[in-house]
């Protein structure tokens, strides 16, 4: 986990440089430029049109909302974040919050991974819009087509049903257990919390009872 705070900007446009440390750069609004310097970085651009450079070391691109890196094809609104240094052999993606389950065609809850006509940029992106016409889509510097593996970008379905995942560092992502309500049984014609503890006999006895 990191030990510096993290370093903020404003919902205007901001200029966030990091250090030699690994730590975390949070742009909010506005169109940001992030640089992570050297270190382990974790960079979350925000909303707006952001520029992301990790710099050395194994960093990590977070998007915690689809609005932080969207485009309009109909209106022509370009929100889509650049990731300007992308090392598909060190750098990772994180878009386990946003409800994507994998790499595929664009549809269903899938990315697509797209390389542009001029062959120097490559896509991300969905091609499920939402009401307003808006997809999810960032761009990658250079030809990472055919090299971004799945294990470089993480999705949701990593953590099982009913867990929460965050990234606590570059290298160490946690998972876990939601609380829920205890399951609930009939007994004596009102409902109680079932007793995880009870023996075999006693629970069978109240599975039983007459509601």
């Amino acid at each position: 986990m990191f030990d510096a705070a993290p370093a903020t900007g404003t919902e205007g446009s901001d200029n966030l440089l990091g250090t030699d440390a690994g730590e975390t750069l949070l742009g909010y609004g506005g169109n940001d430029t992030l640089n992570g310097g050297a270190g382990d970085d974790i960079l979350v651009g925000g909303a707006g049109r952001d520029s992301l450079t990790g710099g050395a070391g194994a960093d990590v691109f977070r998007f915690d909302a689809l609005s932080d890196s969207q485009r309009n094809y109909t209106t022509g609104d370009n929100q889509a974040d650049r990731i300007l240094d992308f090392d598909p052999t060190l750098d990772r993606i994180d878009v386990s919050a946003l409800g994507f389950t994998g790499l595929g065609n664009g549809r269903n809850g899938t990315l697509a991974v797209v390389l542009n006509s001029a062959g120097d940029r490559t896509d991300l992106k969905s091609y499920d819009t939402d009401a307003n016409g808006y997809s999810f889509e960032l761009s990658l510097a250079g030809t990472s087509h055919g090299r971004l593996r799945r294990d470089r970008v993480l999705f949701s379905r990593r953590a099982s049903k009913g867990d929460r995942c965050i990234i606590e560092s570059t290298r160490q992502r946690t998972c876990r257990r939601e609380p829920r309500a205890a399951p609930q049984a009939w007994n004596a014609g009102r409902m109680k919390p079932m007793n995880r503890s009870a023996t075999t006999t006693s629970s069978t006895a109240e599975r039983g009872a007459t509601p």
